[in-house]
């Protein structure tokens, strides 16, 4: 199993601005929803979300470092599956949490 390592900087490039991304667009709308006198309770949701993508990047550089640690390829193919998972549910929970934010703020804005 041959990874580059440019893709995998690239990757990580990736999920950082993402993430500083998410987190600023928390503090952005935790403002926004004060403005408007809204619960802030949604700029939560979208740190939480930057959480689970920062958790889905260890999980992704877990699956890296498995690579070169099993001998046997099917207790490797298991292995790298089963954290496939974990990163895939990760980054599920990460976008499903930043569209509820956003998707409530936005409902909230065009009333």
């Amino acid at each position: 199993m041959v990874k580059t390592l440019f893709a995998e900087y690239l990757f990580v490039t990736g999920e950082i601005v993402l993430i500083i991304a998410l987190i600023v667009f928390g503090l952005i709308l935790k403002k926004l929803l004060r403005l408007l006198r809204k619960p802030s309770i949604f700029w939560i949701i979208l740190l939480a979300s930057s959480f689970f993508m920062l958790l889905a990047m260890v999980f992704h550089f877990i699956s890296i470092s498995e690579t070169g640690s099993i001998e046997d390829p099917v207790d490797l193919m298991r292995n790298l599956g089963r954290i496939g998972i974990l990163e895939g549910i990760t980054l599920l929970v990460s976008a499903v949490f930043a569209v509820l934010a956003g998707g409530m703020y936005f409902r909230w804005s065009h009333r």
